[in-house]
């Protein structure tokens, strides 16, 4: 069974209501970090329903997950927009996220 999930969402707006998944999120998310051009509405959504914040960077985001999980919790990158806004396009989105956890590890 996996731990509680803290999860770092966001990017460009793509129309995508968030309010449609603030269900899950209550009963699913420990702590979300949201990003990108859409943080703010993100943040207006899920904020009185789970702890939230914004951040301007990806390193940022990671940082902030980093300080909210404990062993066994789950941080899950699933942005739920497109990159455009602060990447290249989705390749370039997940080799950066790769290359900073990659960096943790080291």
């Amino acid at each position: 069974q996996p731990g509680p999930v803290v999860l770092i969402a966001g990017g460009k707006d793509k129309g995508f209501e968030f309010d449609a998944i603030a269900n899950l999120v209550r009963d699913k998310v420990k702590y979300a970090v949201l990003i990108g051009e859409m943080a703010d509405r993100i943040f207006q959504s899920w904020a009185k329903i789970a702890p939230c914040a914004c951040a301007k960077t990806l390193q940022e985001a990671i940082d902030r997950a980093r300080l909210h999980s404990l062993p066994g919790d789950v941080v899950l990158f699933s942005p739920g927009t497109s990159s455009f806004d602060m990447f290249k396009n989705y390749a370039d989105r997940g080799n950066q996220f790769r290359e900073i956890i990659q960096e943790l590890t080291r």
